[in-house]
């Protein structure tokens, strides 16, 4: 349910124009924004989100106003309907306007001496028209109605791409084996040409599925002073305008964002995690960056920022010891963000792909070959065989990095010896690989003893990479 019926977008010295339409269509029982003299961004935007129809009245002032053309870029940008009304006595041009809220039609107008508009009659049942018009389309348009049409679209998507692909699959073999008949039997242009064949269906599978493996997100610079760059992972990727917004497509996963002011005195960070799903596809990130309880205010540097990813691994069971991890490096952040560290901390509860093969392992597998700069293991007298696979792939990737990423760090609890406890074979075997590996093995007792430990070990880490960025 829309908040407002009516947000009149306008020139503030074009008001005597304005003033008794405003007037009418408030006394008609419609609801109509009214601005408040120290109105700011948040309040025009939130407006324009909750408004059914946006009616713009163009004129001189109109024309030159940045701030307007920004109102009408965010109201197109959400898909807000849009009734812009050209007062032709004004003499003034429309191209960058037109250009932007095209292919909108517009309605013509003209004024006299004491600013009412020519037309006023058909204008105001124009948008009453408009709003029935809106009112009718949603009221068979519920969420419940969308939740459904949203299932029943997904379902038959589904339905279509599985059996698409069957049949991909089903022409893949049967050219498969032409070919090796073909060549068997000597015919080998018969064999080329069919196994040419099979490339090409094999490319267009890899097309069609190509698009669902990107995702968008719309990002919403709320301030109204400055552009902000955004950054994702620690690579910038977009500059967006005051209360401007831009689109970017990313591959689906978890990405950390920083988004700052590109002000000239101080530099202005906001830090969020972000997640690129098909769920979330096309949805708007709102960056409140001046917001005083969201933002954290840094002195301008030149260095770069630099997200430092830790990857979590051990049994799913150990909740606490986790919970510890995820405690320990949340310590560290809040140290070292004054050096451009974003630290951020990744366990099974943060990968929700379960849509390949190998579900949730796929991906923290792709995770800490291609982003993990840490990865943390915690033992807790047995290693399971998942456990045992993510530490070879971590020492791997350390090898095929030249040594660079992942640092692994193995935390073993020997709680069990107070009560006379014995260690398991898992353990033993997996501290056997350790040590052949010439790597980090560190025993704990308690979960005050682990928090320490690694707070220790990463922060030394860290050290060592802040003594090496340049500029230091």
């Amino acid at each position: 349910m829309k908040k407002y019926d009516v947000y009149i977008c306008y020139s503030r010295n074009d008001e005597s124009i304005i003033y008794p339409f405003r007037e009418r269509l408030t006394y008609d029982g419609l609801k109509v924004y009214k601005p408040e003299d120290d109105h700011d961004a948040e309040s025009v935007s939130n407006a324009i989100k909750e408004c059914k129809l946006v009616l713009y009245f163009h004129t001189v002032d109109a024309e030159q106003s940045n701030w307007i053309r920004k109102e009408l870029t965010l109201a197109k940008a959400l898909n807000v309907d849009m009734l812009p009304v050209y007062v032709s006595s004004t003499e003034v041009g429309y191209r960058q306007v037109a250009q932007l809220l095209r292919p909108i039609e517009w309605v013509t107008s003209s004024s006299g001496s004491m600013g009412v508009l020519g037309g006023f009659e058909s204008i105001i049942e124009t948008v009453k028209t408009r709003l029935k018009d809106y009112d009718t389309s949603h009221s068979k348009n519920t969420p419940e109605l969308q939740a459904q049409s949203k299932k029943n679209n997904n379902v038959s998507h589904t339905i279509g791409m599985a059996f698409a692909f069957s049949l991909m699959v089903i022409v893949c073999v049967l050219l498969a084996i032409g070919a090796e008949t073909s060549w068997s039997y000597g015919n080998k242009a018969m064999a080329v040409l069919e196994f040419i064949l099979l490339l090409g269906v094999v490319g267009l599978g890899i097309a069609m599925l190509a698009p669902r493996m990107k995702v968008t997100h719309r990002f919403y610079n709320k301030s109204r002073s400055y552009d902000v760059t955004i950054c994702l992972d620690g690579e910038e990727v977009a500059q967006i305008p005051p209360l401007g917004m831009v689109s970017i497509k990313k591959k689906v996963g978890h990405y950390m964002l920083t988004a700052r002011s590109n002000s000239t005195e101080k530099l202005d960070v906001l830090s969020l995690p972000v997640s690129f799903n098909m769920k979330s596809d096309g949805s708007i990130i709102e960056l409140d960056i001046e917001s005083t309880d969201k933002v954290e205010t840094l002195p301008l540097q030149k260095n770069n920022f630099v997200t430092y990813r830790c990857f979590i691994g051990g049994s799913t069971a150990i909740s606490n010891e986790r919970n510890a991890a995820r405690a320990a490096l949340s310590i560290l952040y809040n140290q070292y963000e004054k050096y451009d560290f974003y630290i951020t901390s990744h366990t099974f509860e943060d990968f929700k792909n379960k849509h390949k093969i190998d579900g949730q392992q796929y991906d923290y597998n792709e995770f800490i070959k291609f982003k993990a700069d840490c990865a943390i293991f915690i033992i807790c007298n047995k290693v399971g065989e998942k456990t045992l696979g993510e530490y070879r792939l971590a020492v791997e990737t350390f090898e095929n990095t030249g040594e660079t990423r992942p640092a692994i760090f193995v935390y073993n609890d020997i709680s069990y010896r107070s009560n006379g406890g014995i260690e398991d074979a898992s353990v033993t075997s997996f501290h056997k690989l350790v040590d052949s590996k010439n790597a980090y093995w560190r025993d704990y007792n308690g979960i005050d003893m682990l928090m320490m430990k690694i707070k220790e070990d990463v922060s030394a880490e860290l050290a060592d990479i802040l003594e090496m960025r340049p500029g230091r």
